[in-house]
């Protein structure tokens, strides 16, 4: 392995060393259900065909996820970053080890659990109204980020709690590319999420961490149902690991960070698979709405230049609705926690040269 360099510190300000704390963090989580043989077919493109002695397994929903925080600190400089809107895309995946038996009448590869099992999100897109959370983001871990404007609903800018009314809306405009009117760039509304049915009371009160950990059974309960349909012949033992995965305050994500060739432009010259962890969760304020979630539904504008609903395998309403999605509200926290320093999982890229 060859010693890195020192890195150059020059220009404006829009790239900072990790660790990242957030403090004051608001998220308003969203799901919908999608095909997992798409979801797993983009996760063997992405994650699997890179990579041998694991793999990632999706599940078969997307989570979204608007979020604002008020202040970031970046690393050991004296710089913050505030952050009025992120929209994240999120793609539920179980990494698994894989062993490998030969016998005589051939060989079979067989998923086993072992303790490095984790529970962890893919992030195939996201979107925030910040170049230099921007800049960090997609240079430093690989995550996908590009700008947009992301509207909350009114009150729930900073909110002293989750409820949403009916009608409440949350907004993603863009600037997408779209090759059919000749335009090079246009601001769209790639996403809409309005509540339709304002569903059952919240789980949860206002509530600290130490409280949180009192929904643990409820929540095991709701997860054992997940797992079990989609992972049937899966032990309890591995219930257990994923649960605690889930529930602990730290959130595995996984992602592949690449940078075309500025010569071969189809080419990569460095491609890695990064995994990063958010770590030190502190709940403040905690609502979980699952017995009867509130009811969303979700418009997704089908851009060329953003395949969402499509690469996803999103699930419409119907045939003639193909651009409207049914969705639940999950859940609405404010909360502190650290973006930590992300492990190469696996790396690639050209030899350096000299000239």
């Amino acid at each position: 392995m060859f010693p890195l360099p020192d890195y150059v510190e020059y220009g404006s300000k829009q790239f900072f060393a990790p660790i990242y704390s957030h403090h004051n963090s608001q998220v308003f989580v969203f799901s919908l259900e999608a095909d997992r043989q798409v979801l797993q077919a983009l996760c063997d493109k992405c994650l699997n065909n890179l990579v041998s002695g694991f793999e990632y397994r999706s599940l078969d929903y997307v989570i979204v996820i608007f979020h604002n925080v008020e202040r970031i600190d970046c690393g050991e400089s004296d710089y913050a970053l505030k952050l009025d809107g992120e929209v994240l895309f999120l793609i539920p995946v179980v990494k698994i080890e894989k062993n490998f038996f030969q016998f005589a009448w051939g060989s079979f590869q067989r998923f086993f659990l072992s303790p490095s099992e984790m529970a962890c999100v893919f992030v195939p897109y996201i979107f925030l109204d910040s170049s230099p959370g921007m800049a960090s983001g997609r240079e430093l871990y690989g995550y996908p980020k590009e700008m947009g404007h992301i509207k909350f609903p009114p009150d729930k800018m900073n909110a002293s709690n989750g409820r949403l009314k009916y009608g409440d809306c949350f907004d993603l405009n863009i600037r997408a590319c779209e090759k059919e009117n000749g335009e090079v760039q246009q601001e769209e509304t790639l996403l809409r999420i309005t509540c339709i049915e304002e569903g059952g009371e919240s789980n949860l009160d206002e509530k600290g961490l130490s409280q949180v950990q009192d929904i643990t059974q409820q929540m095991s309960e709701w997860l054992d149902g997940e797992i079990q349909r989609m992972f049937p012949r899966i032990s309890n033992l591995f219930n257990l690991r994923l649960f605690h995965n889930l529930l602990s305050p730290t959130l595995h994500t996984v992602l592949l960070k690449q940078f075309r060739d500025v010569k071969r432009g189809s080419k990569a010259c460095y491609r890695a698979i990064i995994e990063a962890e958010y770590t030190e969760a502190d709940f403040k304020n905690f609502e979980l709405y699952f017995s009867h979630p509130p009811q969303v539904e979700i418009d997704i504008k089908p851009l060329e230049s953003h395949p969402i609903a499509k690469e996803l395998g999103l699930k419409p309403i119907s045939p003639e609705q193909p651009d409207k999605f049914r969705g639940s509200y999950w859940l609405w926290a404010k909360l502190n926690f650290k973006l930590d320093e992300g492990e190469i999982i696996y790396e690639s890229g050209v030899m350096p040269r000299r000239f």
